[in-house]
């Protein structure tokens, strides 16, 4: 994932149109979008050919990448003819115009997301990323589904926060299906004895060495790249020794209560 590391990237489970009347631009986009999305690709030079493609593939097309400037048909011609076909198409228009010139032309058709030219493979990852970031599966009017699934990835090495009182937890991710959160201690520094009811507890430790303690009350060293595994219930506690200590907790689920020191 070059280039996108820290940000959010969209995954399609469907192929994406792109309707661009420039060879040098089709190619490039589908090598990218092939290769960093891992979806096919469809091309066309001009919109009446991308409404052809997209109402012979609709059922697999997840996204449209649309140019505005095309001979032949033009993108608000095809834009508003892809919307009479499917109004939940999606749509990324794609021009050197400004977006306000963009969004005059298309008018009552609505403000779909918008990608200047030039832009660079970020800005076609964000453009991506806005157009679907409502949307975990989208059913159009005629019953069939766009799966729609996102990766996030999280630095866990960057921007280490450390307080002189207490540990510090971070939550990096919560969902109704687990969370993840990130503690920095401080030589001395410790997380009392304390028990996850309804998950284990997974750690992985980021920096440092620190005791870990768990059902049978025995502390043992752990470091960096170590892995610990807390059963259900099972009762542990951390202490950091002679220096910092930074680990990642996995639970399952909602927190029922807070980690205390």
């Amino acid at each position: 994932m070059t280039g996108i590391t820290h940000s959010q990237t969209a995954m399609l489970a469907g192929a994406i149109l792109v309707i661009d009347d420039n060879r040098h631009m089709r190619e490039a986009l589908t090598d990218i979008l092939s290769h960093f999305l891992d979806v096919p690709v469809h091309t066309a030079n001009n919109g009446h050919e991308g409404l052809q493609i997209y109402r012979q593939q609709r059922q697999s097309i997840s996204l449209v990448l649309l140019d505005m400037n095309m001979p032949v048909m033009n993108g608000e011609q095809t834009y508003e003819k892809l919307r009479q076909i499917d109004p939940q198409v999606r749509v990324i228009i794609s021009s050197s115009l400004s977006q306000e010139e963009v969004n005059r032309r298309l008018g009552r058709l609505g403000k779909p997301t918008f990608l200047p030219k030039p832009y660079a493979m970020n800005d076609l990852f964000a453009a991506v990323r806005t157009e679907l970031a409502s949307v975990q599966s989208v059913v159009t009017h005629d019953g069939r589904m766009q799966g729609v699934y996102f990766m996030q990835s999280i630095p866990l090495h960057d921007n280490w926060v450390f307080h002189d009182d207490n540990p510090y937890a971070e939550p990096l991710f919560v969902n109704e299906n687990g969370r993840i959160l990130r503690f920095a201690l401080k030589p001395g520094q410790s997380v009392k004895e304390h028990t996850a009811p309804n998950s284990p507890v997974y750690i992985t430790v980021l920096k440092g060495d620190g005791l870990f303690s768990g059902g049978d009350s025995q502390e043992k060293r752990f470091g960096a790249g170590d892995l610990l595994i807390f059963d259900t219930g099972e009762p542990h506690a951390i202490r950091a020794d002679n220096e910092e200590l930074v680990f990642v907790a996995f639970l399952h689920g909602v927190p029922e209560a807070p980690w205390h020191r």
